[in-house]
Formats: structure tokens, C-alpha cells, sequence
């Protein structure tokens, strides 16, 4: 009888041991031997969006267990928006499919904006690899230098659609710091934009310092634009750029500037598909983790001037329940911005 009670007692504790989190968790190691990766991108080959997402897409394998390939495409359309709704609605809920999704995706859903198809607080937030700081800038030969020049007189500047934080950026400084800044909008990107710059159809752009650096360091080694104002984390390289928010001393307005800031704060984002095992998303974000720390990860960013100051994404689950429970009158009187 003792015999066989031992016997039950091993039987019992193997079923356990096969049971718990940990095995389940090993098998999930397994899981994307063999298997790739499609790492989407909401945004033009060649601009900021694209290089970030090849550069982690070069070194994240390494940091999966079973190595997958990482595949980078291109899904361009709406500024983002096509590629997030894909992620969100067709995309395999297994892991195997990641975007960097549009910077925006909060306000965006905030507002109520028209073709968002998603729920942010369901898609599985994996990291992104730095928060930034949006800059305005103005072409040497514009006659602009300063935020006080763009109170003086009308300044023309380039951008794709409403729904970018470029249009935002230029809408609150309007608002709030009394710009006298006119954007012109149908750009299909950024390289269009800094075309326009170069060659004169507009004073100048909004763009984010890690994109500035990364397509058009040059501008600023050779003093071809000037940074009139700032908005979101202030740059430690441009400490003398007036901060959009800093210059707003009531706190409501502040609020409803960080409703929109949110998307400083969120960077370039990386996520996969809402109902992904969370096996596979504390394995992806260990995963980014690590390839944040990874030192030929590192050398090939700052090859490429891309600061490397990552969100994980724990933070950005985090910064999306704050987004998303913003009270109504702030987001109606935001939206109204913009409209």
C-alpha cells in the first residue's frame, strides 16, 4: 500500500510539474524555432520609422529563443493608421507579427478620430527604443530665427495630415504662445517635407530630433535651420529651445498639452497583436530588452545617430491607461484644436 501511494504521490506531483507556468513557459521557448517574425512598418522606407525598425530587426533574433527571422515590411497608409488597424484586427495572435506602430495611436483613439479601428489598451506593448522630442525648426534663408520672429510674422510650414503631432505641435504654439504659424498639409512624407524645406515652398517643418538627426544631421552641423521651440522631453542638446509646455503656466492647459505629448512619450512604439499569449510577450519584451543593452546593437545606433533611451513595455501599458482615462472635457476641448 505504501508502494503504491508513493507511486500515486510521483504521478500526481509530475502532472503538477507539467502543469505549471514554468513548463508551459518552457514549451513557449520552443515556439519560434523555425518560425520568422513580420515586423511591420506604418511609415516610408528610408525615413526615421524605417530605420529604427531595421535596426532592431538586425539584432532582435538574437535575443529569441529558437533565433526567428525578423522579416521588416513596409504598410504604409494614414500616417500609421493602416498598419496599426492590420495589428490590431488581421494580424496572427500568436506573436508573430510586430509594428511600430504611428506615435499618435493614443490621441488618436482619445478623439475618436475617424478610421481608428483599434483599442490600444489590448495591443501587447513590446518597447520602444527612445522617447522623443519634437522640434520646430526654420530654413536659414526664411528670415526666421525665433520663437519671437514667429509671432511677428506668418510662418509657413509642411506636413501630411491633421493627425500628426507636426500639424499638433504647430496648433498649439498657435494657441498658447501666440505663433503665427500656417500649415500646409498633403505631404506624403518626411522626405517631401525636408524637399520643400530645401528648396523654399515652406519656412520650415515640425520634426523630431531623432529623425532630424538620423536623415538630416547635417542641417544642424551646418547651422541650416534654426530650432525656434520644442515640445515633449526637453533635449539635452538644444537646452536653449523654448519648451512648448514649459511655457504654459495654467495646469489645465497642460493637461491637455500632455494628452498630446503622450506621443512624445511613447517614441517610436513597438507592439503585437491584442490576445497574445503572455508568454510570448514577456518573452518579445525580454527580448527588446535585450537587445537595448546588446553592444552591437548600440555601435550600429550610434552609427546610424540614433539615441538609444528605452521605454518598456510595461511603461507604455502604463502611459496608455493615463491617455485613455484623460477626462472628457479635456479630450473635447484638445480635439477642438484640431479640428
Amino acid at each position: 500500500m505504501r508502494s503504491l501511494s508513493a507511486a500515486w504521490l510521483v504521478l500526481v506531483a509530475g502532472f503538477c510539474v507539467a502543469g505549471s507556468p514554468q513548463s508551459r513557459a518552457d514549451g513557449d521557448e520552443d515556439f519560434y524555432r523555425g518560425k520568422s517574425i513580420s515586423l511591420l512598418i506604418g511609415h516610408e522606407a528610408g525615413g526615421e520609422y524605417d530605420t529604427q525598425a531595421r535596426l532592431i530587426a538586425r539584432h532582435l533574433s538574437r535575443h529569441i529563443p529558437g533565433n526567428p527571422a525578423i522579416v521588416p515590411q513596409n504598410m504604409i497608409g494614414a500616417s500609421g493608421l493602416r498598419a496599426t488597424n492590420f495589428l490590431a484586427n488581421s494580424a496572427p495572435r500568436d506573436g508573430t507579427t510586430i509594428a511600430m506602430v504611428a506615435e499618435n495611436i493614443l490621441q488618436n483613439q482619445a478623439f475618436g478620430q475617424s478610421g481608428v479601428q483599434y483599442d490600444a489598451a489590448r495591443l501587447r506593448w513590446i518597447g520602444s527604443l527612445t522617447r522623443t522630442s519634437e522640434i520646430m525648426i526654420t530654413w536659414h534663408g526664411s528670415g526666421i530665427k525665433t520663437l519671437d520672429d514667429a509671432r511677428r510674422r506668418e510662418v509657413v510650414i509642411g506636413t501630411s495630415t491633421k493627425l500628426t503631432l507636426h500639424y499638433v505641435m504647430a496648433t498649439l504654439m498657435n494657441q498658447f504662445l501666440a505663433t503665427r504659424i500656417r500649415v500646409v498639409t498633403g505631404y506624403k512624407g518626411g522626405t517631401d517635407m525636408n524637399l520643400a524645406v530645401e528648396r523654399g515652398e515652406v519656412d520650415g517643418r515640425v520634426i523630431a530630433l531623432s529623425a532630424l538627426k538620423t536623415d538630416k544631421l547635417e542641417w544642424l552641423e551646418e547651422g541650416k535651420v534654426n530650432v525656434i521651440a520644442q515640445l515633449g522631453p526637453t533635449a539635452k542638446e538644444l537646452p536653449q529651445a523654448p519648451n512648448v509646455e514649459a511655457l504654459v503656466t495654467n495646469e489645465e492647459d497642460r493637461e491637455l498639452i500632455g494628452l498630446f505629448t503622450a506621443a512624445n512619450r511613447l517614441g517610436r512604439p513597438l507592439a503585437t497583436a491584442p490576445d497574445t499569449p503572455e508568454d510570448r510577450v514577456r518573452i518579445l519584451r525580454a527580448a527588446f530588452d535585450g537587445t537595448m543593452k546588446d553592444a552591437a546593437f548600440l555601435r550600429d545606433a550610434k552609427s546610424a545617430h540614433i539615441d538609444v533611451n528605452p521605454v518598456t513595455g510595461i511603461a507604455m501599458d502604463r502611459e496608455t491607461k493615463r491617455v485613455l482615462a484623460t477626462p472628457a472635457a479635456i479630450v473635447r476641448r484638445a480635439k477642438m484644436l484640431i479640428e
